[in-house]
């Protein structure tokens, strides 16, 4: 029979440095190590840089640039929005995820490229339907002239109003109370 009795004494008297074993045995800790670019300091470590192609699973920032051309989905967006003015048929119909149309048209409509083709085709569009009040003031005066020459008075006196009511001279004010089962008097207005 063997002699255990040297390897008893050792498990009933623990020595001063020996430490508890734990009850969970587990794996030591795994650290994380994180590569760090270093930024490119020369013209042709800079060329290098941008050569580099871009890894998979990353998408290329979009441009900054406002002359950048449309890609045909931006293209058909702009085409979109600018016809119907509501943002989220503008992404769908131009071929955008249906998730979160209006995240998608707050991002298009940032893009300076996007926002310099709907600005471009806005001028353009007011060009062509252009009736400012300069336009509207001079019919008035054509008309005008024309009621004087004929010696409609009728005619003349609406040309007149319609004139001021443009200028803001004569600024039109509606009586809005509501008469619920009793007459309303103003008095000026009877007689």
């Amino acid at each position: 029979m063997a002699d255990f009795s040297d390897l008893d004494a050792q498990l009933a008297e623990p020595a001063d440095n020996a430490q508890k074993p734990s009850r969970i045995a587990r794996p030591p800790r795994r650290v994380r190590v994180t590569k760090f670019r270093e930024t490119p300091e020369g013209p042709d470590e800079i060329e290098a840089a941008i050569a580099k192609p871009m890894p998979k699973g990353r998408r290329p920032k979009p441009s900054l640039d406002p002359d950048a051309p449309l890609t045909p989905k931006e293209d058909k967006f702009v085409a979109v929005y600018m016809a119907t003015q509501d943002k989220r048929r503008a992404v769908i119909e131009a071929g955008y995820g249906v998730k979160k149309p209006e995240t998608t048209a707050l991002r298009l409509l940032k893009k300076p490229n996007v926002r310099r083709a709907i600005d471009s085709l806005r001028l353009a569009v007011a060009d062509k339907v252009a009736y400012e009040v300069k336009d509207a003031l001079r019919e008035l005066d054509e008309t005008i002239a024309f009621a004087k020459k004929t010696g409609n008075a009728t005619a003349y006196a609406r040309a007149v109003e319609l004139k001021a009511r443009i200028s803001g001279l004569i600024i039109e004010k509606k009586d809005m109370r509501v008469a619920a089962g009793f007459q309303v008097i103003v008095e000026g207005m009877n007689e």
